[in-house]
């Protein structure tokens, strides 16, 4: 894995990142999820499937916020990592923002 200017990720701790994640309920084996919605002035964003593309779910993200558990939840619904040359990397970011935040962000299989 890299990023950047030559900058490498460990595969090792990829892994261990996203077994974190999965202990902690990041992905689902359904394709419903039960969620407790935010306030009266949050939301819940609802993205349909990424293919990969790293650049749409960052524009989403700043367009409409970070994913966070009090007030902007996000719910990906499949096919985040099928296909497209980032589809690890979105991956990794969505376990990051459920590790770091648990509660923010959902996946759907799919």
């Amino acid at each position: 894995l890299r990023a950047g200017a030559g900058a490498k990720f460990p595969l090792q701790d990829a892994l261990n990142l996203l077994r974190a994640a999965k202990a902690r309920g990041l992905s689902s084996a359904s394709a419903v999820q039960s969620l407790t919605l935010p306030a009266d002035d949050g939301r819940v964003v609802v993205m349909g499937d990424t293919h990969g593309q790293l650049e749409d779910v960052l524009w989403t993200f700043f367009k409409h916020g970070e994913p966070c558990s009090s007030d902007n939840i996000y719910l990906f619904n499949g096919d985040v990592v099928d296909r497209g040359q980032q589809a690890l990397e979105i991956l990794l970011l969505l376990a990051l923002f459920s590790l770091a935040d648990p509660g923010s962000v959902f996946l759907n299989r799919g």
